[in-house]
C-alpha cells in the first residue's frame, strides 16, 4: 500500500511543491484511517491461520468472508470521511489553501477505500492460508501500472486532463479496486480447487464477528497511535507552510517504507503463530515470536544506519 504512496510521492514531487504539499496533507489522515482498518481486520489473518493449523479449512472462508464484510464498512466509512477532508482538515488548522487542495486529494482517494479493505481482507485471508506469493506478485504489477497511470492524469498525457496529486490520487483509486478484482478472481477459482469454505451459508456469524473484532479491536488502536503521531508531525509541518510539508511528506515516506517492512514481518510472524497455536506446539510459537524480534530489530538497524549516512542522497 504504502509503496504506491511513495511512488506518488516521487512523481507529485517532480510536478510541483503546491501539488506534494497537498497530497502530504491528506495523505496524512489517508494513512491515519487506513493503518487502523488494517489493524481491525487483522483478525482474519489470525483466524485463518488457527483454522489452517488445525485442519479446519472450511472455517478459513467463513473468517475470510466475514472480515471482508468488516471490510466493506470500513472502506464506506473512510470514504465519507474522506469525502468530507476539506472539512475535516479545516477543523485540524490548516490553510484554507491547503485545506482546499488536500480536499480535494482525498475525494479522489474516497472511491478507492473500499476496494482497499475488501483487499486487505482478501490479502490476510491468502496469508493466513501461507498463501503470500500471489498478493507480493499482484502489488509489485500494480506499482508499476500505477506509475502509468501517473504519467497520463498527473501530467495530462496522452490527452487526459491535467490533475497533478488529485490525478495521483484517481490513478490509485483505479488500481485499488483491480487489485481486488483480480486477487478475488483468484480466491474463487482456489476455491474451487479446495474445500475452503468460501461460498454457502456462514456458520455462527455474529459468533465469528465478535472473534474478528476482539482480535482487531486492540492492534486497530495500537496502530492508529503510531500512524497519529506521524501524522500529527506533518500537520505541524503543514503549519509552517507548503514547502516544509512537500519536504516533510519524502522524509515520511522513506521512515514509513521502513515501518511497513517492520509490519510485513510481524505478519509473517503472525501467521506462524497462529498455525502453532492451531496444532498447540508452545515452542513453535515461541520460536516464531522471537525470530521476528530479532529480525526486524536488525532491520531497523540496517535502515537507521542508511538514514544516518546518506540520508540527504536517499531524499533527492
Amino acid at each position: 500500500m504504502l509503496v504506491m504512496v511513495a511512488v506518488d510521492t516521487a512523481m507529485i514531487g517532480h510536478y510541483g511543491t503546491l501539488d506534494l504539499a497537498f497530497y502530504a496533507a491528506a495523505n496524512a489522515l489517508q494513512v491515519v484511517m487506513i493503518l487502523i482498518s488494517v489493524g481491525l481486520l487483522q483478525g482474519t489473518v489470525v483466524l485463518v491461520a488457527q483454522a489452517n493449523g488445525a485442519g479446519a479449512h472450511r472455517d478459513c472462508g467463513s473468517y475470510w468472508r466475514v472480515g471482508l464484510i468488516h471490510g466493506v464498512v470500513l472502506g464506506v466509512a473512510m470514504a465519507g470521511i474522506c469525502f468530507l477532508g476539506e472539512i475535516v482538515l479545516s477543523i485540524i488548522g490548516q490553510t484554507d489553501e491547503l485545506a482546499a487542495g488536500g480536499g480535494g486529494v482525498l475525494r479522489m482517494i474516497s472511491w478507492g477505500l473500499p476496494a482497499l479493505t475488501m483487499w486487505v481482507a482478501t490479502s490476510f485471508f491468502l496469508e493466513g492460508l501461507s498463501r503470500p506469493l500471489p498478493v507480493m506478485v499482484l502489488t509489485i504489477l500494480a506499482v508499476f501500472a500505477n506509475a502509468g497511470l501517473n504519467l497520463i492524469f498527473i501530467y495530462g498525457a496522452l490527452g487526459a486532463p491535467e490533475m497533478g496529486a488529485e490525478g495521483a490520487a484517481l490513478s490509485t483509486s483505479i488500481i485499488r479496486w483491480a487489485m481486488f478484482g483480480v486477487l478475488t478472481l483468484y480466491v474463487l477459482n482456489l476455491g474451487r480447487e479446495a474445500d475452503l469454505g468460501i461460498s454457502g451459508a456462514i456458520r455462527n456469524f455474529r459468533e465469528t464477528a465478535r472473534k474478528l473484532r476482539r482480535i482487531g479491536l486492540p492492534m486497530g488502536v495500537a496502530r492508529g497511535l503510531e500512524a497519529g503521531a506521524f501524522s500529527a508531525l506533518t500537520m505541524l509541518a503543514g503549519f509552517l507552510g507548503t514547502v516544509p510539508l512537500a519536504g516533510y511528506q519524502i522524509a515520511f515516506n522513506l521512515v514509513a517504507m521502513v515501518f511497513m517492512s517492520a509490519i510485513g514481518v510481524a505478519g509473517a510472524a503472525t501467521i506462524r503463530v497462529g498455525n502453532a497455536v492451531g496444532r498447540h506446539n508452545a515452542s513453535d510459537i515461541r520460536s516464531a515470536g522471537w525470530s521476528a524480534a530479532f529480525l526486524i530489530f536488525l532491520i531497523m538497524a540496517v535502515f537507521a544506519a542508511l538514514f544516518f549516512a546518506i540520508g540527504p542522497s536517499l531524499a533527492q
